[in-house]
């Protein structure tokens, strides 16, 4: 039996096409024929794109001369999912949720402005570790539609993650988890939490909170105080805290 794309279903060629690099797709699927090009304009469709499978020569060629022409292309799709840190230079301006699989801080920071309507955010390995940014920069970010954020940091720095929370003025669900480092007293100071909820985040709804460290006593009644705050439960009552401290191994 012979079989050929085009004898498939859409719905078949939709996962088919959902497991190719968004550059393949790209290069090799689209203006095929207009039945493929219905099928790469389907909302339901979720592109993503694995830089650690391009070699560096290749990936600033498509950097340099087509992610603007791909980005537009595709752009009408709301949901693009990116395993990338360097790819992003171009305006994605219809852009309403974005997944990362890998990002640094500085990355992040440079993307963000092209991404006006964005409205939901994960990001599944957020690196702050790499901070070369000013505050300036920080400050140039608006996330005016942002409602829904996850992240996982490491190392989480609650200074650097305040001043980001502070450009999201209308945010509903926080959901975040990370691995802090000495000196990490703030990540585990429920005031400070209370401080950044109530004067930055007014229309927070839902808060996850799970937190790693490694055990002092000081971290421990820190936490204590934490779980204990009533906050949670009643100013915003979808809210999850797991703070765990690790102790060192006797």
């Amino acid at each position: 039996i012979i079989m050929f794309l085009d004898d498939l279903s859409d719905d078949v060629l939709m996962l088919i096409f959902e497991k190719l690099d968004i550059i393949v797709l790209h290069a090799a699927v689209k203006n095929v024929n207009h039945r493929f090009n219905r099928i790469l304009t389907d909302k339901r469709l979720r592109f993503y794109s694995n830089t650690s499978a391009i070699t560096q020569d290749k990936l600033e060629y498509y950097r340099r001369n087509s992610l603007t022409t791909m980005i537009t292309d595709f752009s009408h799709n709301n949901t693009v999912k990116f395993n990338l840190q360097y790819l992003f230079n171009s305006k994605m301006t219809k852009i309403e949720r974005l997944t990362l699989q890998i990002c640094v801080i500085q990355d992040l920071i440079d993307i963000l402005p092209y991404l006006p309507e964005l409205q939901y955010l994960n990001i599944k390995d957020l690196n702050m570790d790499y901070l070369k940014y000013t505050d300036d920069a920080l400050h140039n970010i608006s996330l005016m539609r942002l409602t829904c954020l996850i992240l996982n940091i490491t190392p989480l720095q609650f200074s650097t993650l305040k001043k980001f929370l502070e450009c999201m003025p209308i945010l509903r669900k926080l959901t975040i988890s990370g691995q802090c480092f000495p000196p990490c007293d703030e990540c585990f100071d429920t005031e400070q939490w209370k401080r950044l909820s109530s004067t930055s985040l007014p229309k927070l709804e839902h808060f996850h909170l799970a937190l790693r460290a490694r055990y002092t006593p000081q971290l421990d009644e820190l936490k204590k105080t934490f779980e204990k705050d009533e906050y949670w439960t009643t100013i915003i009552r979808k809210s999850k805290i797991i703070l765990y401290l690790r102790k060192n191994p006797s």
